[in-house]
């Protein structure tokens, strides 16, 4: 039977669209007529929409933008403070977005707004890039009729996720150019200098050093074998990936991640905050503890917090307090605990979060300050060592050689 693309205005005045089945143009618009929808445009519908290929189904599972998503979500809630039109905001804040897949996005949660679907609805096929959170704050904001406070603190919770990714990659930066320095130097000692002077070390049939010999044996090793050694790098690259999807292995990741020093500080502080700020902005908008927990779990990737929120949850469910099941956590500082527990007494525990995610994040500045300068000098003093066993292994023998000569 031929599908058909439909939109249409309701009786209200809500736009409409979507496909239908029907023998013929004339008994779509019947059917359309019979639903109480004013057709406005029918066509026959697409290879994409008949196998039911939407926009939606596309991007869902795509990676967030969260500075971009940031930046629409704090338009959006200045714009509603202002007490304009839902749908008329979207629009506003589609012109100032260049990406042309969030935009076409927008472009649909507006069409969904204006044709009566609620805003958390509109976002639901787009979970991939609002994230479970978000979503469930949006619909607690409606209900409660402070959407522009809501959204403006989910504003400020991107912008905290957004400076604590960049506190990670400040502190990557370093190690990954200087390995890739390394690298590029090994490789062109190895390639360029070496086989140059390796059959002259050869002919002079003096008694090679230590640092040569270890040196010319990896060289003859990896000229026979490299392909052998790139299958090895990419089995074991695969095989941590693999081991890392299991979780026993991501546990027993996390678990002796915390054992490295001042690197295992850093990653304690730091779910700390991301557990304490995501608590504080739910409880903040208006979420129900219970279904706290359920966001939570969305939104951490540690086995260790995951396992603090399960045993959260459960003790949430019996009325239980909050700081109990903290005390036994391998990962939250006990310190947190007995705030909490004083915030749950004094019934300001999301001021006691919010004043906890600022110290903690302060103390996370520090923490990664402190591993980038250790990582600077250990760095430089690996490189310049391979470099130099390389330099030493090559111009040892020609110094002995020239010795030998003068």
């Amino acid at each position: 039977m031929p599908v058909y693309r439909y939109e249409a205005l309701g009786a209200g005045g809500q736009r409409s669209s979507g496909t239908l089945e029907a023998e013929s143009v004339q008994d779509a618009r019947r059917v359309l007529r019979d639903q109480n929808l004013h057709v406005t445009g029918l066509a026959s519908a697409t290879y994409a929409e008949r196998k039911g290929i939407t926009l939606s189904s596309l991007w869902r599972g795509r990676g967030r933008n969260p500075v971009l998503l940031e930046a629409v979500t704090r338009q959006l809630a200045v714009l509603l403070e202002n007490e304009i039109k839902l749908t008329d905001a979207l629009g506003i804040a589609m012109e100032d977005v260049s990406d042309k897949r969030f935009l076409n996005m927008l472009r649909d949660i507006r069409d969904r707004v204006a044709s009566g679907i609620s805003v958390a609805d509109a976002l639901e096929p787009y979970e991939g890039t609002f994230g479970h959170m978000y979503i469930s704050m949006v619909r607690v904001g409606e209900t409660a009729g402070n959407l522009p406070e809501v959204l403006r603190k989910m504003a400020e919770h991107l912008r905290e996720q957004a400076t604590r990714r960049g506190q990670v990659a400040t502190v990557m930066i370093y190690p990954i150019i200087m390995v890739v320095v390394a690298i590029g130097a090994v490789t062109y000692l190895m390639t360029s200098v070496l086989p140059k002077i390796r059959d002259l070390l050869l002919s002079a049939g003096t008694e090679l050093p230590l640092p040569t010999r270890i040196l010319m044996g990896f060289y003859g090793f990896s000229s026979h074998y490299w392909p052998l050694m790139i299958i090895a790098a990419v089995a074991c690259v695969v095989g941590l990936i693999t081991l890392l999807k299991t979780k026993r292995g991501h546990h027993f990741w996390d678990t002796q991640v915390l054992r490295v020093p001042v690197l295992g500080d850093v990653i304690r502080k730091q779910q700390t905050v991301l557990f304490t700020s995501t608590l504080r902005t739910l409880l903040a908008s208006g979420v129900r503890m219970a279904d706290c927990m359920a966001v939570l779990l969305e939104t951490s990737n540690n086995t260790l917090v995951r396992e603090t929120i399960n045993d959260l949850q459960e003790s949430v469910i019996r009325g239980s307090d909050v700081s109990t099941v903290l005390r036994r956590s391998p990962i939250i500082p006990k310190s947190v605990a007995h705030m909490v527990a004083v915030g749950e007494q004094s019934g300001e525990l999301e001021q006691v979060l919010g004043r906890m995610s600022q110290s903690l994040n302060q103390e996370v500045e520090i923490s990664v300050a402190r591993l980038n300068a250790l990582l600077q000098p250990v760095m430089i003093l690996v490189v310049a060592s391979i470099v130099g066993f390389i330099v030493a292994a090559v111009m040892l023998p020609i110094f002995k050689m020239s010795s030998s000569i003068g």
